[in-house]
């Protein structure tokens, strides 16, 4: 799914910067790193969430079009050894799926009293109360503030949540 987020992330940011004032290299920046993505993906292959043919094809698919206004010939090249029959230049421009865009989990970094000391991935949609008890359910938490009092609880949502304790429990 990573892979396709960010398949759907780079058509749209190519799009925009391609219409938006012909902004080239941060459009051949975000096929490049898309790129990239492609290479750990099929250099680390998840077992337990192993990426699926289509959305690999899907995500060739999207670059071999997107570096066509930038490299015409070398990508008509890699068209027609897809095994496509008429020109990339008769293709539609990919559209991005906003649903295949939006992120469905966070990592919501952890401070205890300003310092770092955890990280947890909660769901997107995960409400403040929700995300204090996975904060305090945190093994790591846990054994931190055990023996102290928790004066405040600061939450910026989507991104950190910093426990301000006391010394100890007196």
């Amino acid at each position: 799914m990573k892979l396709r987020r960010k398949t759907h992330l780079t058509i749209k940011k190519v799009t925009e910067d391609l219409d938006g004032g012909f902004h080239f290299n941060t459009a051949i920046s975000a096929v490049m790193e898309l790129v990239n993505e492609m290479y750990d993906v099929m250099a680390k292959p998840n077992v337990t969430n192993p990426i699926s043919g289509d959305i690999l094809k899907e995500a060739v698919t999207a670059v071999i079009v997107l570096l066509s206004p930038f490299v015409p010939h070398l990508a008509e090249e890699l068209w027609q050894a897809l095994g496509k029959r008429s020109s990339i230049f008769k293709s539609e421009w990919p559209s991005y799926d906003k649903s295949a865009i939006l992120e469905k989990v966070v990592t919501v970094v952890i401070q205890i009293n300003g310092k770092l000391r955890s990280r947890i991935d909660v769901p997107f949609d995960m409400n403040e109360d929700e995300l204090k008890r996975s904060v305090l359910g945190d093994a790591k938490v846990k054994d931190l503030i055990r023996d102290k009092a928790i004066r405040d609880f600061i939450v910026v949502p989507k991104k950190l949540v910093n426990i301000v304790c006391s010394i100890s429990k007196d």
